[in-house]
């Protein structure tokens, strides 16, 4: 119900008629007006009123016209306006209607019509209210969707780049090592001997075997043979290929638990905007439900 409501007549025994009823029925604080003139000077130096009773027959200004000013004011715009008037033609109502007001009340002010108005006026600000609280509320479930399947989007490609660094650094450490670790063959030198120094076969004696031939067999000894330094790093090398191949592996599985929480994610929107969707309709359904009966209220209201 309203606390306050401002009251422009120029008749002063019509103020004081509906500010008695107002006050004494309902409680609500009345403030009194003579013009529209009067009426906007005193909106811009005291608190806006919840309600404004406007009578339509006033000089310098009727209330039509201020109706309309009113409307154009952006401190005013959203006060709701009953016309008052001793005009009870349905041209008059018609007119009240189409120039924006909220009702319209016949004088002399009826006690019962003016409670089927206040209520109904009461109704149809309610209904506007939920309109208003349920857009904001779809609006806000709309924005928290959007904003955490953007994190959930972030989170995932940041830990997806995360272990292609990792499995990067990995094969580029095993590719060092392995660098590090390849031996060096070098060639070996193979002695050169002149026709002087070599030596003559003398068949049937018992002679050593020439010192080339000896050369050839140590050469050939040491090439065969593999130092145990080299078979050690050799063995360390592949120990760390099988580590890295291990590695890589979880790292494939990683990869493949992203993709599952992907479309997890992505069934999981699909089902939130089912809900959404359900909601809102039920929202929907609930408003036109409440305009509905404010439609039914403010019809009696003309």
């Amino acid at each position: 119900m309203f606390k306050t409501a401002l009251v422009i007549d120029d008749s002063r025994l019509a103020r004081l008629t509906l500010k008695r009823l107002l006050t004494s029925q309902y409680g609500i604080k009345v403030f009194e007006a003579e013009g529209v003139l009067d009426a906007e000077h005193w909106v811009t130096q005291n608190v806006e009123p919840e309600l404004i009773f406007m009578d339509v027959m006033m000089p310098e200004i009727d209330g039509f016209e201020g109706l309309a000013r009113m409307r154009k004011n952006p401190n005013t715009a959203h006060i709701p306006v009953v016309m008052y008037s001793g005009d009870i033609s349905e041209e008059a109502r018609k007119k009240a209607r189409d120039s924006g007001a909220n009702g319209y009340l016949p004088k002399p002010v009826d006690a019962q019509r003016l409670e089927h108005l206040l209520k109904a006026l009461s109704q149809s600000i309610a209904a506007s209210s939920a309109q208003i609280a349920a857009e904001e509320e779809e609006k806000k479930a709309k924005q928290q969707a959007a904003e955490a399947a953007k994190q959930a989007q972030f989170d995932m490609e940041h830990q997806a780049t995360q272990v292609n660094r990792v499995a990067e650094q990995r094969h580029f450490e095993a590719e060092q090592m392995r660098r590090q670790t390849q031996p060096k063959v070098t060639p070996q030198e193979v002695p050169k001997f002149t026709t002087e120094s070599e030596p003559t076969l003398v068949l049937g004696s018992d002679m050593p075997v020439p010192p080339q031939d000896q050369k050839v067999v140590v050469i050939n000894q040491t090439t065969n043979q593999i130092p145990e330094e080299l078979q050690q790093r050799l063995s360390d090398l592949e120990d760390k290929v099988n580590q890295t191949r291990s590695q890589n592996n979880k790292q494939r599985e990683i990869v493949a638990d992203i993709d599952r929480q992907r479309r997890e994610i992505g069934v999981l929107r699909q089902e939130t905007q089912k809900v959404s969707s359900v909601s809102r309709l039920a929202v929907i359904l609930a408003v036109l439900a409440i305009l509905i009966a404010a439609g039914i209220a403010a019809y009696r209201m003309f």
